[in-house]
Parts: C-alpha cells; sequence; structure tokens
C-alpha cells in the first residue's frame, strides 16, 4: 500500500496548454517518457510507484470560425480504483527526481 514521506526531492509536474497543445513539464523541462515508473505523491500525501505511459488527448478547438482537432501526447499514470482503471495526467503531481552531474532533473 502507499506510503507517506516528506516532500525533499519532489518536483511538480505542470501543464502548458497553448490552443489545445499540451506540453507537460518537470520542473522546467519537457516531460515526455514512457514505460518508466516513477514515486508519485498525491495531493493527501500519499505515495505510489507507478508506471508511465502515454495517452493521446484530443481537443477540439475553435477560432473565429475555425476549427480543428489538435492532438497532444500526454503522460498518465493508470490507477485501479475499485476494479476500474483510471488514466490520470500527471499534471499538478508531484514526482520523486534524480539530479545528474549537469543538475538535469529525470523522473
Amino acid at each position: 500500500m502507499a506510503k507517506k514521506r516528506n516532500l525533499k526531492n519532489w518536483v511538480s509536474v505542470t501543464e502548458h496548454d497553448s490552443w489545445g497543445n499540451i506540453s507537460t513539464f518537470l520542473g522546467s523541462q519537457y516531460f515526455a517518457t514512457s514505460g518508466n515508473k516513477i514515486l508519485v505523491r498525491f495531493p493527501d500525501g500519499t505515495e505510489e510507484t507507478l508506471p508511465v505511459e502515454i495517452r493521446q488527448h484530443v481537443e477540439h478547438v475553435s477560432d473565429k470560425g475555425h476549427e480543428s482537432l489538435v492532438t497532444s501526447d500526454v503522460p498518465v499514470v493508470t490507477l485501479n480504483h475499485h476494479g476500474v482503471k483510471i488514466d490520470l495526467r500527471l499534471g499538478s503531481l508531484k514526482v520523486k527526481v534524480s539530479v545528474d552531474e549537469n543538475g538535469i532533473a529525470s523522473a
């Protein structure tokens, strides 16, 4: 089961939306990784190690009568809640990171 820990070495994951095109960032770096497991900290303080997968997010954008569909690759973790699988986008969560000798963070 998930445990609680302190916030040391945690980095926020944020999403930026530009006309329906979503970019996900780990701190100030672009975040687009799949297949790796990361330690996620939820808003209630619980932590869980989960695999990251990339899902396509499609949004309908309308501007001055012009309509278009915009597709973005968005990292998610899949939770199993009472037998229902839920894809949770990583934006607004915190993840545990390691920093290399150049100061580059990775999940």
